[in-house]
């Protein structure tokens, strides 16, 4: 089960198998749910959709908390980037159809978080080895996924950070560094993104305390060997 967020809206959604469907301008049998809020939507306006239309598709979409087939095939045809005609008939009757257009700015961005949900990082950070290997694979996504990542555990960090001084040997940070240093060196593991996310956090970390933290508490989690 994922979480996927849509302005607003955060709600938990079972995913189908990823359908295989050709992008080709045609999304066919989108059932009666999907099929009338876009409907809805392009009625009221024919032109290009607003962040608020791409909600309503988006939650029209998950409202049976399953993304089928056509309803995958009408997101990816209205994030992609080739400006064309997208024609989307009805399941169990054809000869209803609707003629809509790829997305761009807010709305693309929503539908594409409908498509492909952000990783929910909180939970992925209880998990232990398995949920920092989720996150090593978000951080991989893009530059959105990575600045998310490294922000998030910088806070972690921060966190250990405000606990730790000379007198406790800097104890809280040593510790939670050396635990996400184990977890990206654990078997399944991805040793160079992990400590790639671990590094940079801590430099972000650093700069924010005005240079504050020690360089040779992390400064070995560096890949490719310390400075």
């Amino acid at each position: 089960m994922r979480l996927v967020y849509i302005p607003c809206l955060i709600v938990a959604v079972l995913l189908a198998a990823p359908a295989h469907a050709a992008i080709d301008g045609k999304v066919a049998g989108l059932n009666e749910a999907a099929f009338a809020a876009l409907s809805t939507v392009k009625q009221r306006n024919p032109g290009s959709l607003t962040e608020r239309d791409a909600q309503e598709i988006g939650t029209a979409i998950m409202t049976d908390q399953v993304m089928d087939d056509a309803e995958r095939d009408l997101l990816e045809e209205m994030t992609q980037s080739m400006f064309r005609n997208i024609t989307v008939t009805l399941a169990g009757d054809t000869a209803r159809a609707v003629k809509t257009y790829p997305t761009s700015g807010n709305a693309k961005r929503v539908l594409q978080g409908v498509l492909n949900p952000p990783l929910d990082l909180e939970a992925s950070w209880t998990k232990g080895a398995s949920g920092w290997m989720d996150m090593c694979i978000e951080f991989k996504k893009g530059a959105q996924q990575e600045a998310g990542v490294v922000g998030y555990v910088q806070g972690k960090l921060a966190e250990q950070w405000e606990a730790s001084n000379l007198g406790n040997g800097y104890k809280p940070l040593r510790d939670l560094i050396g635990k996400l240093y184990g977890y990206s060196n654990s078997t399944g593991g991805d040793t160079n993104t992990g400590r790639t996310i671990l590094y940079r956090a801590m430099n972000q970390l650093d700069r924010s305390a005005s240079d504050g933290v020690p360089d040779f508490l992390y400064n070995w989690t560096r890949p490719g060997g310390s400075l």
